[in-house]
């Protein structure tokens, strides 16, 4: 998992997935918030090589009170990392950051962690996430949990690191959610717990963490931690795919497309397949293609229309 970025704008409305994921590849993720797959290795065990980059949290404005003047300097600071003028942004930010604005000291060690306008120094990026999180912003305290699980800018430390997972997690905060829920699992940092380590996975699911319905429904599927259930791996793919997972779209799509402990269903199968492909999920176009290839005119239509009623919301 890397650094937690919010891509959020002023009005708390996250960016399109595909805004996020442009450049999402299973070797080396896109460390944006909602860009980031996990999934069971082929041995069984949770598959955590997205947990070893650090993800940044870009901060929104969820402070309340702000002056417009603050306001405009964050969204002025986004817009310029949106356009790739990162040492503008670093600007507009380190103002805020200075006044103790929590969202922004937390961008700013993104940028130094990333080494966006500034020079890399994970050091300076550990500096800011701990200020945030001296302010008890949920956010830096998961990254600070990443820096610590993977050694960046600090000794590695995995009890430390789930320390502060926990804490970003018993503020709601939903990647610290997951990341807790992996650390009872496998017991990295903290004793092995199974129940637990569900109980945080399902809290994941419930704030909507695409990541963990699809670790759930892994699981599932593999019978890993709990009973072996493909009609519940369904559901837990279907919920992770419909919020942009492109992993779950993938993965659903081989499932239903080749009848894998559940009912065949080519039609929803090339559906899921073809909006893994759109996010630009490796393998999922040469998939898509293989079972189109073997349907009617009619049933491409059909799943196409399905493809549309998923991407398309009513209005």
């Amino acid at each position: 998992m890397s650094l937690k970025l919010i891509c959020d704008n002023v009005n708390h409305s996250i960016l399109p997935l595909a805004d996020c994921c442009s450049n999402y590849t299973v070797e080396q993720p896109a460390r944006l918030l909602g860009c980031e797959f996990g999934g069971l290795s082929e041995t069984g065990g949770l598959n955590l090589r997205l947990m070893t980059l650090s993800r940044i949290v870009f901060a929104t404005l969820i402070m309340v009170g702000l002056s417009s003047a603050v306001k405009a300097d964050f969204e002025a600071g986004w817009l310029a990392y949106r356009q790739g003028n990162y040492t503008k942004a670093y600007n507009e930010w380190l103002r805020l950051a200075d006044m103790g604005h929590p969202p922004s000291q937390l961008n700013l060690g993104l940028l130094y962690d990333r080494g966006l306008g500034v020079q890399e120094d994970d050091g300076k990026a550990v500096e800011w996430f701990k200020k945030a999180a001296d302010q008890d912003y949920a956010p830096a305290y998961y990254n600070l949990g990443e820096m610590y699980r993977s050694g960046r800018g600090v000794d590695q430390d995995s009890k430390r690191a789930t320390e502060m997972f926990l804490k970003a997690a018993n503020l709601g905060d939903d990647h610290g959610e997951l990341a807790v829920g992996v650390a009872y699992l496998q017991g990295v940092g903290i004793d092995q717990d199974v129940e637990e380590g569900l109980a945080w996975l399902n809290s994941a699911r419930d704030h909507g963490n695409s990541a963990a319905m699809y670790e759930l429904g892994s699981m599932y599927e593999s019978g890993r931690f709990v009973e072996l259930d493909m009609v519940r791996a369904v559901d837990l793919y279907s919920m992770a795919a419909a919020a942009g997972n492109g992993a779950a779209s993938l993965r659903l799509g081989i499932i239903l497309s080749k009848g894998i402990g559940v009912e065949a269903d080519p039609v929803r199968g090339l559906a899921w397949l073809m909006l893994s492909a759109a996010s630009n999920h490796a393998n999922a176009a040469i998939a898509a293609e293989t079972l189109r290839s073997t349907l009617s005119a009619e049933q491409i239509i059909e799943a196409e229309a399905l493809l549309k009623s998923v991407t398309e919301p009513e209005q």
